[in-house]
């Protein structure tokens, strides 16, 4: 009987997980010497606790260079640096970056697929320059390659996406394009929302429980499978009915306070 193929999960690298990425990355040749959790993010490809793939992605400012991209040999043709690319393509797009650049010798041909185009190196901004990788770990033969991120769809997988506390009892995660946002929020029970407004316009949908909406006119209670859509400056408090809450925004213009 053939065995099933073991399910590959994206994550995020660990401190503890860091020294696992160097020795893949030194084990296929490129450079470690400058690896540093707080200046770059790693995410890796792991096989239960098989680390078969890495990238990273070092920030400067609003541009980013993509990096570290490596895969175990008896693992390669098979989908995973695709799957690492997609997960930095949508940590990027969540940071800000507007573009990506890569440096690379060999996968010329993987990251033109991609949509990455050649660059000659004098045209590298200065703060990808200044990197270490550019400067120094690189010879001057590597070729450059960038990508724009405005015009790129991000693809954000299960668990791509991390909740982090929006306020007292409700967590949210968010994803953002030049004119949109879309939030997804967990409120705990009789949590509350203080007296607001927005600049922006707000479309709510509950997926389940109850949320309640005070207006100056109103009160409405928007319960599982409905919608409230609140026009610019509308002022409103919001809270929690008495079973947990989850629903999804849609804001305009986008919110990029929700999706940072």
């Amino acid at each position: 009987m053939m065995s099933q193929p073991l399910a590959l999960v994206i994550a995020s690298v660990t401190a503890v997980q860091l020294p696992r990425v160097v020795a893949l990355l030194a084990a296929a040749n490129l450079p470690t010497s400058d690896i540093s959790a707080e200046r770059m993010a790693f995410f890796g490809a792991f096989e239960r606790d098989r680390l078969v793939g890495t990238i990273g992605l070092e920030r400067v400012d609003d541009v980013g260079l993509l990096r570290s991209l490596a895969v175990e040999p008896d693992r390669r043709g098979s989908g995973i640096a695709r799957s690492l690319y997609e997960r930095l393509l949508a940590e990027a797009s969540q940071a800000g970056i507007t573009t990506l650049y890569c440096l690379t010798n060999t996968a010329d041909a993987f990251f033109a697929r991609l949509g990455f185009g050649l660059v000659p190196r004098t045209e590298a901004p200065k703060r990808i320059q200044a990197t270490a990788e550019f400067s120094a770990l690189c010879p001057s033969s590597t070729r450059l390659y960038a990508r724009r991120l405005e015009q790129t769809a991000c693809y954000f997988a299960s668990g791509g996406l991390a909740l982090r506390e929006s306020a007292a009892g409700a967590r949210h995660f968010a994803v953002s394009l030049t004119a949109t946002t879309l939030s997804y929020f967990e409120v705990d029970p009789a949590a509350r929302f203080d007296r607001h407004r927005h600049d922006g316009e707000q479309i709510t949908f509950v997926i389940e429980g109850e949320l309640y909406f005070r207006f100056d006119d109103r009160q409405v209670c928007v319960r599982q499978g409905e919608t409230i859509a609140i026009p610019s400056g509308v002022w409103h408090e919001v809270w929690a009915g008495a079973m947990p809450v989850r629903a999804v925004d849609a804001w305009s213009p986008a919110r990029r306070d929700l999706s940072r």
